[in-house]
């Protein structure tokens, strides 16, 4: 591509480079709604959207006519804007039943099952006749330790500890009342029914003929332009305790495969009993085959065939452990993906806190994931990011997750999510609401416009890792025992906490990326798999599909295939460089060998210090001295990620600060061009040439991060020449006198209320608990629609009231009666608020002291009354989060954080507005330092939008705008929705706060913890002049 197109595209990047969000569509459908939105979406920079069919959804029943006639308007116009619309093959998720319907008629065979394990001693007079499923195994246990425990340390002398116990094999059909008193292990084939048998081509085919095929007879001449991409979400074995991935046609293929009966060693995967190695390892690695061959490659297929590709994510990705029960195995199924997906859920938490462990397996699952798609495919990676990320995530935190994702391979963003409605409960449907409901939205487009170009950056050329790291998932195959009881399952704590063999494998997977990562030492995963098919050892390189590595290394990992250890075994006869981080694999292809110890003992460069312990500095340094980075750092600098792409001979370095802090060092790289390197920022589009280069010789930039920044650096050909060094020195700081108005009413959220329980009894509780006990009233009293009847207490100030009426915010259900302070209010809407199932009722005015909101509807369901909420010209003052009383409206809005401002609950603008007379000369700078920004803003100087604020430096250059004498500069500050909708009790609001369980839930009374938004300190003016 010539440089002059490059920088086009760069600062106005294709569609194939913006984000693709998730739409909700949840509600009631109206086809000019959906328009509408549609067009918000693409205003705001998106390339399209995903159409998601989701809880909530009433007007069509998913995948009917009125659905369709929905998708219709939607297509069509996409395709008249030339924009692109995505499907989405399920109503809600998993995938895999379209939303019942290709379940109709499914033999019971055909659906998805598992093997469940009953671990019983037989009483005497019990009756074991109606244990659920069908038998496929039993044993008895004819000698146990008693001293068993299942939480044991990890002894380290030994690969795996037994469970000291054997097992004799029974009839499957065995009658357990025959065995009293006798331990037995009965394996039974439960049906749970709900989605189709992922293990079985046929059903995914009935599958696709329920969902695809549907869309492809309606909108088939719009595949491959206008719908590009269909995407599967969540599908996996779905096992839980006590319970395997099965399918009436393991046993047939496992004996096909493997060359001998599944059933008389099942045991073996769940106790540690003699030979149990190569049992897990054949079991473990066929659920990979047989989930692939079964369900990933006839949708690759489909969608390959009708000319769009396949996406999406699977299940539990994340740890190897999780990949291991759900999938088999994940790295192989994104060969099988036109855009390989991952899910990456939560705010910016992961990127700042090295001690949650969320870091270290997200980190592990992108990195699998882009492996796959840089060796074998296009090196697109899409990333459904942001959910359960909460309200209060907003354009700061979604940007710095972002730079961090697209660090470590991602290039296209789903956010999760834009919502069609916010009715009810949908509002508390694992939240970011990502759209115009939001007060952040007016200054999305800049924030998108960002991601969009380093996306575009980030997919030129190919990626440069010289390291090739050793996937351990044949280790955690020959190893993983699915867990037995709920005390083995320890959650996403678990590697923190491992103490089981296979968790350690595990643990070191996950910590080890991270440290190489850490000290700037990008790699690749190489599956071990995928390596038989696409690997070889060529002049002293390591080729994997289309990239190349000059090390390996590998990890603890127990078990190594025997196809692995003979590409290694080549590569180390051409001198190709090999790390061993702690202890060689004892394992070859599942069973006891020393081949791999006698290998690596002799070919590899083996480190042991600090690997026991989880330290890994010696390993870095053993691979640094190797010469193993291609990006250096003069100094630690963990929380700078580094990405570096070769592209038509030039270089792309990528460097992202993921920390809450500002970061100086040099960073030295050797260019692969003579020329110039030119700083490309993603934030703007602009480039400009900050140093000259040399092929072939060390080049170090000294280079400074704000907190959450990226910078990026460019090489070509052509010594352009370099802009003077301009060095601006600081004059004078003016701080003006600043005027907040609001832009929109105040709210006091109405979250206490009285109603009557099932026994008819009064009581004050909080909204939630309000929906618990009228739902208990309703299954007391039979289904259908019930009344809910409630009176919220509002306090208003003795001394100094507010001097108008207010109106109510509040969604309404059927035949709804209001009153206030006894006086029936009429049900006359004056429009809505955020969202048109919220609606605006106007109220008498308030009375001094206490008054009370009586609300009376009917519902279809307890959980769809929603707390209400106040809106007008007041403030709302509290001494202990807990009780709030209305007064009179400070004007204007001070200088500080809102919610101690009289605004707690306030979801909208502030503009805050100074007059400042300037002189100035031709060689000044004038700049608004918004140092105490606490949001999103925009600037305007004289009535001319300057442009938006919405990450460090909270810095604005209006040089440009102002003029001498007087000159008007209004900032407007926008929050989130998070002080109004929640979560107001969790502990930690950093992690998952958008799960709807931590959004509303706290006992009664509980203080409301809020966030503080707008400008916290008073912005200064900036006059500064160029030495």
């Amino acid at each position: 591509m010539e440089i002059q197109a490059a920088k086009e595209c760069f600062v106005s990047p294709p569609a194939t480079n913006r984000p693709v969000i998730f739409w909700f569509w949840n509600d009631h459908l109206h086809p000019e709604r959906l328009v509408w939105q549609y067009d918000r979406l693409i205003e705001a920079g998106m390339a399209g959207a995903v159409m998601h069919a989701r809880g909530g959804l009433e007007s069509a029943e998913y995948l009917d006519e009125r659905w369709f006639a929905a998708v219709d308007a939607v297509v069509k116009h996409a395709a008249e804007k030339g924009t692109v619309v995505w499907i989405y093959d399920e109503l809600g998720w998993p995938s895999g039943s379209a939303g019942g319907r290709a379940l109709v008629g499914l033999p019971r065979e055909m659906q998805l099952g598992h093997l469940k394990l009953f671990d019983i001693t037989p009483e005497r007079g019990q009756d074991y006749s109606r244990l659920p499923g069908n038998p496929v195994a039993a044993f008895r246990v004819v000698q146990s330790d008693p001293d068993y425990g299942f939480q044991r340390r990890y002894d380290r002398s030994v690969n795996l500890m037994p469970d000291g116990i054997t097992c004799e094999e029974l009839p499957k059909d065995v009658d357990p009342s025959a065995f009293v008193g006798t331990r037995l292990l009965l394996f039974r084939h439960v049906i749970d029914g709900g989605l189709i048998d992922y293990y079985n081509a046929a059903a995914t085919e009935v599958f696709l003929k329920s969902t695809h095929e549907e869309y492809f007879r309606r909108f088939g001449a719009h595949f491959g332009t206008t719908i590009t991409h269909s995407f599967m979400d969540e599908a996996g074995s779905m096992a839980g305790i006590r319970m395997l991935p099965w399918s009436p046609v393991f046993e047939s293929e496992f004996e096909k495969r493997r060359g001998y009966a599944i059933r008389p060693h099942l045991a073996a995967l769940l106790f540690e009993i003699p030979g149990f190695q190569s049992v897990r390892y054949d079991y473990w690695s066929l659920t990979a085959e047989l989930f692939r061959e079964g369900f990933g490659v006839p949708m690759h297929q489909w969608c390959e065939r009708h000319g769009i590709k396949y996406s999406g994510h699977y299940v539990f990705e994340t740890s190897l452990k999780e990949a291991t029960r759900q999938l088999g195995s994940a790295m192989p199924l994104y060969e099988f993906q036109g855009l390989p997906g991952v899910d990456v859920l939560g705010n910016d938490f992961y990127t700042h806190r090295f001690e949650i462990e969320a870091h270290a397996y997200y980190t592990a699952m992108v990195k699998q994931a882009s492996s796959v798609s840089n060796q074998l495919r296009d090196g697109q990676l899409l990333s459904e990011s942001y959910g359960v990320g909460g309200h209060a995530m907003g354009l700061e935190s979604m940007q710095v997750a972002t730079f961090w994702q697209m660090a470590l391979g991602v290039t296209v963003i789903s956010q999760h999510a834009a919502f069609y409605s916010m009715r009810a409960e949908r509002k508390e449907d694992c939240p970011p609401v990502i759209g115009w409901q939001e007060p952040y939205w007016k200054f999305a487009r800049p924030h998108i416009d960002s991601i969009s170009r380093t996306s575009w950056l980030l997919s030129q050329g190919r990626r440069r890792c010289n390291v090739l790291y050793l996937h351990p998932q044949a280790g955690m195959q020959a190893s993983y025992r699915q867990c037995r009881v709920r005390d083995e399952y320890k959650y996403e704590s678990y590697i923190l906490n491992a103490d089981m063999p296979y968790e350690m494998i595990d643990k070191h997977f996950s910590l080890l990326g991270v440290a190489l990562l850490d000290a700037q030492i990008d790699f690749e995963y190489g599956d071990e798999e995928i390596l038989a098919a696409h690997g070889v050892a060529e002049k002293g390189v390591f080729r994997v599909g289309k990239q190349t590595y000059q090390t390996v290394l590998v990890q603890p990992m127990l078990n190594i295939r025997s196809s692995t250890l003979a590409l290694l075994e080549a590569f180390a006869a051409q001198g190709g460089q090999i790390v061993l981080v702690g202890s060689a694999p004892g394992f070859v292809d599942g069973k006891s060998s020393r081949r791999a110890l006698d290998f690596f003992s002799a070919h590899a460069r083996r480190v042991t210090e600090g690997v026991d312990f989880f330290d890994y500095a010696p390993a870095v340094d053993v691979l640094c001295a190797l010469g193993c980075r291609t990006v250096e750092t003069s100094s630690p600098v963990p929380q700078i990620k580094v990405h570096r792409r070769l592209w038509d001979g030039r270089d792309i370095v990528f460097l992202a600060n993921i920390s809450r802090r500002t970061v100086e060092t040099g960073v030295t790289f050797v260019p692969q061009v003579t020329g110039t390197v030119e700083e490309w920022d993603v934030a703007d589009g602009t480039t400009h040439p900050v140093a000259h280069c040399t092929a072939g010789q060390p080049l170090t930039l000294a280079v400074k991060w704000h907190p959450k920044q990226a910078r990026t650096f460019v090489t070509m050909e052509g010594a352009a020449q370099l802009p003077p060094v301009v060095s601006w020195c600081e004059e004078r700081r003016l701080t003006p006198q600043w005027a907040g108005t609001r832009t929109g009413p105040n709210a006091l959220l109405l979250d206490a209320c009285v109603v009557q329980d099932s026994s008819g009894a009064s009581c004050l509780l909080s909204v939630g608990d309000a929906r618990k006990t009228v739902l208990a009233v309703q299954m007391k009293n039979g289904s259908g629609d019930k009344p809910f009847a409630a009176r919220f207490p509002v306090r208003v100030s003795e001394t100094d009231p507010p001097g108008s009426a207010c109106e109510l915010a509040i969604e309404l259900g059927t035949r709804p009666r209001l009153a206030f302070n006894g006086v029936p209010v009429p049900v006359n809407t004056l429009g809505w608020v955020i969202d048109p199932a919220i609606e605006r009722i106007a109220l008498p005015g308030l009375n001094p002291g206490e008054n009370t909101l009586f609300v009376e509807a009917v519902y279809g369901k307890a959980t769809e009354f929603e707390t209400p909420w106040l809106l007008g010209d007041f403030a709302v003052r509290t001494r202990d989060s807990v009780n709030f009383i209305l007064e009179r409206a400070a004007e204007p809005v001070p200088i500080g954080p809102w919610h101690e401002l009289g605004l707690p609950f306030y979801a909208g603008t502030v503009v805050y507005r100074a007059e400042v007379e300037l002189e100035l000369s031709d060689s000044q700078r004038v700049a608004v330092d918004l140092a105490g920004l606490a949001g999103s803003a925009g600037v305007s100087v004289n009535g001319r939008f300057v442009a938006t604020v919405l990450w460090p430096p909270y810095e604005c250059d209006i040089t440009s705008a102002v003029k001498p004498g007087a000159n008007v500069i209004e900032i407007e500050v926008a929050n989130t929705l998070r002080n109004l909708l929640g979560a107001h009790y969790v502990e930690n609001e950093e992690i998952r706060t958008g799960a709807p369980t931590n959004l509303y839930t706290a006992p009664f009374g509980t203080p409301k913890k809020f966030l503080p938004y707008g400008l916290l300190r008073a912005p200064e003016i900036v006059i500064s002049r160029c030495n």
